[in-house]
């Protein structure tokens, strides 16, 4: 069973995968940003998660899914 980091990289995979196109620098500021979260607040880690990596509007409904 993967950790945390590698849930998150085969995420920006999938997410790249899917057409969203997420830098390797947007992937450190994503778990920079979450890193400062707390995580019983899943809407705030999504919101923070989506900004960090989602640059156009047009592919938020893909990082969503």
């Amino acid at each position: 069973m993967g950790g945390l980091v590698d849930r998150h990289l085969d995420f920006l995979v999938a997410l790249r995968a899917a057409g969203v196109p997420v830098s390797l620098a947007e992937g450190v500021d994503a778990v920079a940003a979450l890193s400062t979260l707390r995580w019983d607040d899943r809407e705030t880690v999504r919101t923070a998660y989506a900004a960090t990596v989602v640059k156009r509007a047009t592919h938020r409904s893909t990082f969503d899914t």
